[in-house]
């Protein structure tokens, strides 16, 4: 019985271990990421990803996007437009995939942290 406890505690440990990587490993923003709201190709606004933060951009046909900043993550949480994509595509935090929403002309992309990133597939 002293084996079998011996390996019960060493695996718990792991497991607690394991468990607290996965728990704080997505807090942690990874320095020096921003994002870039473009809207009509001109920058409206450089949002640091490490600062809770909500705004909400207007665009010229009266349409508007919500942009939250959280957990070192960025996404359009709320848009007027019809299809939604920019919304469905969800929390964003690295320059492999932009956030774009067509109707409103908005583009958001994330830059920094020197990431070797090219490309991501979903």
């Amino acid at each position: 019985m002293k084996k079998n406890g011996f390996w019960l505690v060493l695996l718990g440990g792991v497991f607690a271990l394991c468990l607290g990587c996965a728990l704080l490993l997505p807090r942690l923003a990874s320095p020096g990421l921003e994002a870039q709201v473009i809207q009509h190709g001109q920058l409206l606004h450089t949002l640091a990803l490490d600062k809770e933060q909500s705004l909400t951009i207007t665009a010229p046909n009266g349409g508007s996007n919500t942009v939250t900043v959280r957990g070192g993550q960025v996404c359009v949480s709320h848009a007027t437009c019809p299809d939604q994509v920019c919304v469905k595509q969800g929390w964003v935090d690295s320059a492999a995939t932009p956030i774009v929403c067509l109707p409103n002309a908005l583009v958001i992309h994330v830059q920094g942290g020197g990431g070797n990133v090219d490309a991501q597939t979903n």
